[in-house]
């Protein structure tokens, strides 16, 4: 994990074939303001791949997914959107999954 800025900093080094991950659940333990903060800071040119976790969807680590995904696409993102459960084994996994699927549909549907 790292914070916008480090990724910043860190992409302007690598060649333009390399692109960024973008996982803003796990950089909420580096800075607060994951978005809009950190994303305004990352050079969105580089943005190849976005993880959607469940528990960015609902939950204590809530983001406001609608103006995350409005915002890439404003800029100009065509990447993947791809999204994370890790919530057990099993059922309850299937349950979380088809929870979150859901959730994205009525963001998407909103958008």
């Amino acid at each position: 994990s790292a914070t916008s800025e480090e990724m910043r900093d860190l992409v302007a080094k690598l060649p333009a074939s390399l692109g960024i991950n973008w996982d803003q659940q796990n950089s909420l333990s580096l800075e607060r303001d994951v978005f809009p903060g950190g994303y305004h800071k990352l050079p969105k040119n580089r943005i190849e791949n976005v993880q959607i976790k469940a528990e960015g969807l609902f939950g204590a680590k809530k983001l406001d997914w609608a103006a995350i995904i409005q915002a890439l696409l404003a800029d100009g993102y065509k990447g993947l959107f791809a999204l994370e459960t890790h919530h057990g084994q099993g059922e309850q996994n299937y349950r979380m999954s088809v929870q979150a699927m859901n959730e994205l549909a009525r963001i998407a549907a909103s958008l």
